[in-house]
Formats: structure tokens, C-alpha cells, sequence
């Protein structure tokens, strides 16, 4: 470990956690750290615990991760894709709805 590495620290008052979160501004630090962004995971901060340190180097990497409300795609307008333009109509086209009943 040197000086110019990154630790993000997340605790806990009881044992060691299964799963702790990564703030998006923390997430977009271990990618831009690699192997220099180090994850210490501290259990056991109340009285009369033990208290234990497990440190993952590199956890983007290393550890197993999901994203659980969905992913959001950003820089849409400078990436490649298919782009449909529709000129809008003169006059607007009567739609039949009797068929969307209901029930």
C-alpha cells in the first residue's frame, strides 16, 4: 500500500456486514482507482465487540456486485445509434378506437 492510495471505509456497529453500497461518486472513484482503491469493511464498533477489519483491494474487481434499482445509460447524444426522425403530418389521421374497450 502506498500514499497515493484510496480507502472508502463503511462500518458497522454490530458484525461485519454480507453487503454494504457504493455511493455513485464511489463507484466512479474505484473505477478511476483500480488496484489503488482499496474497500475496509469495519464490524463490531459497539461496546464489548470485537472488533474486525477485512480490507478488499480493487473491489469493483474482485468482489461480486449487482445493481439493484436498474442502471442509468448516460452521454447518450455523443454515442453511436440508430437515430429515426418522423416529420410531422399536415393534418392528423382519425384513429378507429372502438376496439379498445374496457372491460
Amino acid at each position: 500500500m502506498a500514499s497515493s492510495d484510496y480507502f472508502e471505509m463503511k462500518a458497522s456497529g454490530r458484525g461485519l456486514p454480507a453487503q454494504v453500497s457504493l455511493t455513485p461518486n464511489e463507484v466512479e472513484r474505484a473505477q478511476r482507482e483500480g488496484d489503488k482503491f482499496f474497500l475496509a469493511i469495519v464490524g463490531g464498533l459497539e461496546a464489548g465487540a470485537v472488533t474486525t477489519i477485512r480490507i478488499f483491494a480493487n473491489p469493483l474487481k474482485t468482489l461480486d456486485w449487482r445493481v439493484p434499482h436498474g442502471l442509468i445509460l448516460v452521454a447518450l447524444h455523443d454515442k453511436r445509434g440508430l437515430t429515426i426522425q418522423i416529420e410531422a403530418a399536415d393534418s392528423a389521421v382519425p384513429v378507429d378506437t372502438s376496439d379498445l374497450s374496457t372491460r
